[in-house]
This record gives structure tokens, C-alpha cells and sequence, in this order.
């Protein structure tokens, strides 16, 4: 079916920006009802300068105390950003946070395209009631296909609809440096 196919899989997003510095804008919309900032910088010494809207007012803030690990969180609750300019970071991840710093978890999704290379489907079913009778039966469907890694990148829980089935990728095995085996799951 999907051999050679180009695929579209649905990444759910973890972060509002990912890169290096300058003049950037997010990747992702903010959630719902705002957010703090929580900036993971792979050096410490830059600033992350935000202008948008908080409390309801244009405002600026710049993000410049990273702890140890270079982590820092910002101070006010963001609605709206119009401008995010990085400046010292080699690379730096911005994420929704809570005022205490605690990730939030996006809805949003992005796509992910991935070509594959050799592709095979399973089924199997049966009954789990040797393990637990409350379970029952159960039907768990999985498909694999190969790809070049060097080419694209698959996580686990990206998503894609095959068949009118929604498959979750469970596994990447790394074959070899051009070759993975994702393997991709629906069921239980």
C-alpha cells in the first residue's frame, strides 16, 4: 500500500519555538487562556526578549536569569506574542509553561512527512481473559515500514490515519545509519 508512498504523520506539539538566536516567531500558537515562558538554552549568557500582550496590555519582558542548567521561566502570562528576539543562545527551546515553570501539554498538532521503503501489516485477536476478566477481547492492529533516518524523523505518539484506522507510532528501531523500522500500533 504505502511502500514508497510520501506519508503524513501528525506530531503532537511540545514546544512554542525551537532554534538559534535572532528575530524568530513561534512555531505554534499559544494555548488557550495564555501562558508563562519556560526557556531550556543549551548556554547560559543570552536573553529572550518577548513583546505581545499580557493582562491585557502590550507588553515587554526579557527573560535573563537561566539557573544551572540554563533554565529560565518568565514572570508574566502571555495571550498574544508579536515579537521574540533571542539573542547569546547556540540553541534554546521555548515551551508553555505555568507561573511555577511546569510544561504545559499543547493540543495542536504539526505535520510530519516521511517516505518509507519496505512495509508490512498485522492483526492479530484474541482473548486476555487468561490475564484478567475484566479486559476481554481485544483487537490490536500494527503496520512497520522502513525509512531513511537521515532523510526524516519519526517520534513516538506521531499519528496517522491509514485505512480509515488511526496508527500511533510505538517503536523506532534504528536498522542501520540510512535505515529505521517504525512500527505503528492501533488498539489497545
Amino acid at each position: 500500500m504505502f511502500g514508497s508512498d510520501l506519508l503524513i504523520f501528525q506530531r503532537p506539539d511540545t514546544y512554542l519555538y525551537s532554534g538559534g538566536s535572532g528575530s524568530k516567531t513561534l512555531t505554534v500558537s499559544l494555548p488557550t487562556g495564555g501562558c508563562y515562558l519556560r526557556c531550556e538554552a543549551s548556554n547560559g549568557g543570552g536573553t529572550v526578549k518577548v513583546i505581545g500582550i499580557s493582562n491585557g496590555v502590550t507588553s515587554t519582558e526579557t527573560i535573563s536569569s537561566f539557573d544551572a542548567s540554563f533554565v529560565g521561566v518568565g514572570t508574566k502570562k502571555w495571550t498574544s506574542i508579536t515579537s521574540l528576539t533571542i539573542t547569546g543562545f547556540t540553541s534554546i527551546t521555548i515551551f508553555p509553561a505555568t507561573s511555577s515553570g511546569s510544561k504545559i501539554v499543547l493540543s495542536s498538532t504539526s505535520n510530519v512527512n516521511v517516505r518509507g521503503t519496505l512495509y508490512s501489516d498485522a492483526r492479530t485477536t484474541g482473548i486476555i481473559g487468561d490475564f484478567t476478566k475484566d479486559v476481554g477481547e481485544f483487537i490490536l492492529r500494527s503496520k512497520s515500514f522502513h525509512y531513511n533516518p537521515r532523510l526524516y524523523t519519526l517520534k513516538l505518539k506521531d499519528k496517522i490515519v491509514l485505512e480509515d484506522d488511526t496508527f500511533e507510532v510505538k517503536y523506532v528501531n534504528n536498522l542501520t545509519s540510512e535505515e529505521s523500522e517504525a512500527v505503528l500500533m492501533m488498539g489497545r
